[in-house]
């Protein structure tokens, strides 16, 4: 039987930018194939399929699309991708490993994540390995196209469709890995204390501390002992701020995205703060059971590259379910975000407590969903499993 009948077409599900790369990717039985991007996950599933290539990894920087894509991936193992954090490729991967790399930069964060990206990609490719990148004009690819020339000597741009545009190059015996730049720390104080961060491209605020986090770090009110989650932590100021305020208090950080988390790590690790725990997850789900006098965020308002508040509507939903009902939410905010209606949904009190001509500090008391929705919210995700909350949030 052929290797398509045993599993669905997926085919319809790929956007136009990696049908694209479908299209031009024709991997063999003995090809290695790194797939950068995750997205819906019908890519990685499709090349798996095709050729049956020796090994196809699927690596993203988000937990939450990894575990989708996984869950939605054929159950058969010769042609189920392998599905990675980029932490676990840097850990478990060896250079010079893949023989074609398929990247959409549609995925990344910024053109400077895409820079960072493709020069890792660089030292993992074999001699002779191939390269693909594929996105719109209007989300840099041009550049991205630039910066493959810059990397492996030449680029090609291959195909043009649907608005996407198509780049390929091959890493060549002479390859020299670029240099990557190196990850400074800074020094900051915020409230009488001084803290120290490190710099990493592709983090939110490259890991620093931006205005609207600063922002939020001034106004919030954290007392001694309270319990603090900060979701959506970043490189963990906040959270690192909120442990010195509370003392002996519990602070937890989550982050979908591995690379903060793991920089968090390192950050609260290198200030010397006992009390503090990272969690690789959406939201407060890593948290659930667990309930917290503050919550706080700097939520995303894009995915990868599109403006996307869905994000932030979440992360209100979900500060509801593990607040206490004396405890207090605090959101910063660009100034044009209109959060204050969907906030007044949830909670029974809203103000502005701080803010500028840019962005705003929104503090919420008196959580409108209790203990109740809590335990319902719980045994909700117990049923669906770990990997796929969303229909929870619907309660």
């Amino acid at each position: 039987m052929d290797t398509p009948e045993l599993t669905p077409n997926l085919t319809p599900n790929l956007t136009p930018a990696d049908a694209l790369l479908l299209k031009h990717a024709h991997p063999t039985y003995s090809d290695s194939v790194l797939i950068w991007g995750v997205g819906n996950g019908a890519l990685p599933t499709a090349i798996a399929e095709r050729g049956n290539p020796a090994r196809t990894m699927a690596v993203d920087r988000s937990v939450v699309t990894l575990a989708e894509a996984a869950r939605h991936s054929p159950a058969i193992a010769f042609v189920r991708p392998i599905f990675l954090s980029t932490v676990e490729l840097r850990n478990k991967v060896p250079p010079a490993f893949f023989t074609l790399a398929l990247v959409n930069i549609g995925y990344a964060a910024s053109s400077e994540a895409v820079a960072a990206d493709l020069a890792r990609i660089g030292t993992l490719l074999r001699p002779g390995g191939t390269v693909y990148v594929v996105g719109a004009k209007n989300k840099g690819i041009d550049s991205a196209g630039k910066e493959l020339e810059r990397i492996f000597g030449a680029a090609q741009l291959v195909e043009f469709k649907k608005g996407q545009r198509l780049y390929v190059a091959t890493r060549t015996d002479g390859y020299i890995p670029p240099e990557l730049s190196p990850e400074l720390e800074q020094e900051v104080e915020i409230r009488g204390q001084r803290f120290i961060l490190r710099e990493r491209a592709g983090v939110f605020a490259r890991g620093l501390l931006d205005p609207a986090t600063a922002m939020l770090a001034d106004a919030m009110l954290v007392r001694a002992a309270d319990s603090v989650l900060d979701m959506g932590g970043g490189s963990g100021i906040l959270g690192m701020v909120a442990a010195r305020l509370s003392d002996v208090g519990d602070v937890f950080i989550t982050d979908a995205d591995i690379e903060a988390v793991e920089l968090a790590r390192l950050n609260i690790e290198r200030n010397g703060i006992r009390n503090i725990t990272v969690l690789a997850g959406d939201g407060a789900f890593p948290v659930r059971y667990r309930q917290f006098d503050v919550v706080v965020t700097n939520p995303p308002f894009h995915a990868g590259r599109n403006q996307d508040t869905g994000l932030a509507v979440r992360f209100i939903d979900h500060a509801t379910t593990v607040l206490r009902s004396d405890g207090i939410f605090y959101l910063v905010a660009n100034r044009f975000l209109k959060y204050e209606p969907k906030l007044g949904e949830y909670f029974r009190e809203t103000r502005e407590i701080a803010g500028d001509g840019k962005f705003k500090v929104l503090e919420m008391r008196g959580p409108k969903r209790g203990l109740s929705y809590t335990s319902s919210l719980r045994r909700c995700y117990n049923s669906v499993g770990a990997n796929n909350g969303s229909p929870c949030l619907n309660l």
